[in-house]
């Protein structure tokens, strides 16, 4: 039982750093997509740049907004798994409230 609680722990704690290399990605791709989509848009108002291309921009733009904001979630989640199982019950500084919101629909 300690070994597989500790296995867990391990396994977690790899899976959170794992996370925060993908935010790290994600949060240097957004303005990248942001600037890109911004340009589309602004030629696609101006007749330079076709729907389709607009809606590509648009699409990517949003599904890594979406994949982003999931991956902030999951870090959370599993900092909370990590808490768990490593038996802390409060959190020190921020009070923890403040920091979570609930998502709704969950």
């Amino acid at each position: 039982n300690d070994h597989f609680t500790q296995s867990n722990i391990r396994q977690t704690y790899k899976t959170i750093l794992s996370l925060q290399n993908q935010i790290v990605i994600l949060e240097a791709r957004l303005p990248s997509l942001q600037k890109t989509f911004d340009t589309i848009l602004e030629n696609y108002l101006a007749g330079r740049t076709k729907f389709y291309d607009f809606s590509l921009a648009l699409q990517d733009l949003t599904t890594t907004k979406i994949f982003y904001e999931d991956i902030k979630l999951q870090h959370l989640n599993q900092k909370l798994t990590l808490a768990r199982l490593a038996g802390i019950e409060d959190f020190p500084g921020e009070n923890f409230e403040l920091l979570a919101t609930r998502v709704k629909g969950k």
